[in-house]
């Protein structure tokens, strides 16, 4: 678990077929008339753009046409690497199947995937996730600022595609019987599980979702699996009666107090994971900052999404706000990667209303959002002699009433390592 407890800050990944439809789809409920130029006749999907099968209920074989136009000639593993030195985010978890069940990287337990089922896949012979494997490779010898994880998602139980899965809200397709669910694990998830785990190098970790119909027997199997083919791979928490390595949270939350655990707050920017054209409500980089640092002092990570066109290339707005969250990750760094939480928990919790504090070694690191008005800041409870207090940084946003600013941090060198009583 080290490498993820140092990580902190990672970025999700939500690509597909359902990215072509950017978020809108016909009112006749066919791909012909999504496509044919008349937007009067789109309906905007509220909400998760990717979960577009389920919104619309629509017929599979309408679905499938999605892949006939899925070109994705722009996706350029190295630009996501790049993107992460520039945003300080040390893993990247892909979407390799989301709960429409196509595969994002060429799997030979299943025909629809990206490579096979896509015009561009059959003409380039490429695969994504190869390239993204190879890329995060990279960093590990060829002087890369940090190592990046590859990371992969992996929805194990919803598959709108298999009739034996999980229908996890898709109308047409019916809950099926605990053996009809077997036969759908042993027939396509634990021989995917085996491609990705053997065929694309170092997997960091898998991220399950929904178990919805899985029982305990059988996420015993999955999780057996996993730890047999790739012992250093760890589990996430939504596998399902089975505990993973580490807690997930829900959709965009975080834990609400410092915890004593290993967990994970996966967010988007704005309200969809995948790219929604008409969603242009996008959290400011501020926002992120402080969701960041509400997350590594209670001891969690953030895991941020954003969501590639379908041609593979990143909207620029979600860039730059990410870029923006970098340049202020970048000169806190000491007080982010490689810290654990704050010492303020368990029974000796307290709520600082100046911010927020993480520590490593004999350093406690305070990111204070709002500088006390009689410019006294209290530590309470603190045995150990203080040797010095230091600005780590004064970051300057331009202006002094910011929204939701983390405007100063300061880091305290203690006698000893952490005391609190």
């Amino acid at each position: 678990m080290d490498w993820f407890r140092n990580s902190k800050f990672g970025m999700f990944l939500t690509w597909g077929p359902y990215s072509v439809a950017e978020g809108y789809w016909s009112k006749d409920n066919t791909y012909a008339s999504r496509f044919d130029g008349d937007d009067s006749n789109l309906i905007r999907l509220e909400g998760y753009a990717e979960r577009l099968l389920e919104k619309t209920d629509m017929p599979i074989e309408e679905y499938e046409k999605l892949a006939g136009a899925f070109d994705w000639s722009k996706w350029n593993a190295k630009d996501l690497v790049d993107l992460c030195f520039a945003t300080g985010q040390r893993y990247i978890v892909l979407t390799t199947k989301y709960h429409d069940g196509f595969a994002m990287w060429r799997s030979k337990a299943s025909k629809y995937n990206i490579c096979e089922f896509t015009p561009y896949g059959r003409k380039s012979g490429r695969d994504p996730l190869k390239e993204l494997a190879d890329a995060c490779m990279a960093t590990k010898t060829d002087g890369s600022p940090w190592q990046v994880k590859l990371c992969v998602y992996y929805s194990h139980c919803a598959d709108w595609y298999e009739k034996d899965a999980a229908p996890f809200g898709y109308d047409l397709h019916h809950t099926p019987t605990t053996a009809q669910f077997q036969q759908y694990l042993d027939r396509k998830v634990k021989p995917q599980l085996r491609e990705l785990l053997t065929g694309y190098g170092d997997i960091g970790l898998i991220w399950f979702d929904t178990p919805r119909v899985m029982k305990s027997h059988q996420a015993q199997q999955v999780k057996d699996l996993v730890h047999e083919l790739s012992p250093s791979t760890i589990i996430n928490g939504r596998l399902g009666t089975v505990e993973g390595d580490y807690m997930t949270c829900g959709d965009n939350g975080i834990a609400g107090t410092p915890v004593e655990f290993d967990w994970e707050g996966a967010g988007t920017i704005n309200h969809s994971w995948s790219y929604h054209k008409g969603d242009h409500d996008r959290r400011t980089w501020e926002e992120m900052a402080e969701l960041l640092v509400k997350c590594i002092s209670r001891s969690g990570n953030y895991l941020l999404n954003i969501g590639p066109y379908a041609d593979g290339s990143l909207p620029k707005q979600g860039v730059d706000r990410l870029k923006m969250l970098g340049e202020w990750v970048k000169p806190h760094s000491e007080a982010i990667y490689g810290t654990r939480g704050t010492p303020y928990r368990k029974d000796k919790a307290v709520a600082h209303d100046w911010g927020y504090c993480t520590q490593k070694d004999n350093n406690l690191y305070l990111f204070i959002k709002n500088w006390p008005s009689d410019n006294k800041l209290i530590l309470p409870l603190l045995k150990n002699k203080v040797k010095s207090v230091n600005y780590l940084t004064v970051f300057s946003y331009g202006h002094s009433n910011a929204p939701l600013t983390l405007k100063k941090l300061l880091f305290c060198r203690l006698q000893h390592p952490q005391r609190i009583h």
